[in-house]
């Protein structure tokens, strides 16, 4: 905008210009025109003269003038020209700017709705992994039983001086922490395979057990207290929550939460 407005106010000038050049040569031809009224040779040579002189002046200041002003119209064309291709070049310029932004808002919203995916696919996997594991627990759980034992020999520990030899025993015991001094042995609540009988699981805890050499699965001793050490008709019994087992031990499976008492009986009914 500023070129073309030092274009124009040239181009006014020169304009003005050759305006004031064919006034000047138009004067002095006026002044020249009485002289050569007079008639005289050399008066009329210098009115020729000047006449000629004020000619070739006009049209080369003439010439010189509609040059500028051709050249400075040319320039302010090419000017405006230049404007216009520049204003036209920067149009597009900025449509073009819109698709970039267009793609940088597809690209960012590809990656959000990625970034979700991701996201809801590694909160699928992890609640996936959650459940697996517990349903693993729930299967590994189902696969295992948890059961209380207890057992005791009170009833010999309270009746040891009633019977030979059963002091000894029992003082022995208690020397050994076999026992308790009022006859607890053992009392613990363990996890054993769904399946398992009192028989297999009372081998399995940490106490003295005797199995009968005639009869497989008959308990003779635990602890180093046997069978008829109180009588003929002493020996360990057990309970399943609290009521006396009528199977033996080896055909008893154990339930989840089931409380096994096992203890020495010296007369019927004395363990409870």
């Amino acid at each position: 905008m500023l070129k073309n407005s030092k274009l124009k106010t040239k181009l006014a000038w020169q304009r003005a210009a050759f305006l004031v050049a064919c006034l000047l040569a138009l004067s002095s031809v006026a002044c020249v025109s009485p002289l050569n009224e007079r008639g005289d040779p050399t008066t009329i040579a210098l009115v020729e003269t000047s006449s000629s002189m004020s000619a070739s002046t006009l049209s080369t200041s003439s010439s010189l003038c509609a040059e500028s002003i051709s050249t400075a119209e040319s320039e302010l064309s090419v000017a405006s020209g230049t404007t216009d291709d520049t204003s036209y070049s920067t149009a597009p310029s900025s449509t073009e700017h819109q698709p970039t932004s267009s793609r940088v808002a597809r690209t960012s919203t590809s990656r959000t709705a990625s970034t979700t995916t991701s996201t809801r696919r590694s909160t699928t996997k992890t609640a996936k992994s959650t459940s697996t594991k517990q349903s693993t627990t729930k299967t590994t759980a189902s696969n295992k039983v948890t059961v209380t034992f207890i057992v005791e020999c009170r009833n010999a520990v309270q009746r040891k001086h009633e019977f030979p030899g059963l002091e000894d025993k029992i003082d022995y015991m208690i020397e050994k922490k076999l026992c308790s001094p009022n006859g607890n042995m053992l009392k613990k609540t363990a996890t054993f395979p769904r399946g398992t009988t009192v028989y297999d699981a009372l081998l399995s805890l940490p106490l003295n057990v005797t199995v009968s050499t005639f009869n497989p699965g008959y308990i003779a001793a635990i602890g180093g207290l046997a069978e008829k050490e109180a009588g003929s008709y002493s020996g360990w019994v057990f309970l399943i929550n609290g009521v006396f087992s009528m199977k033996g031990s080896t055909q008893c499976v154990l339930k989840n939460g089931d409380v096994i008492h096992w203890g020495y009986t010296i007369q019927k009914g004395d363990v409870k």
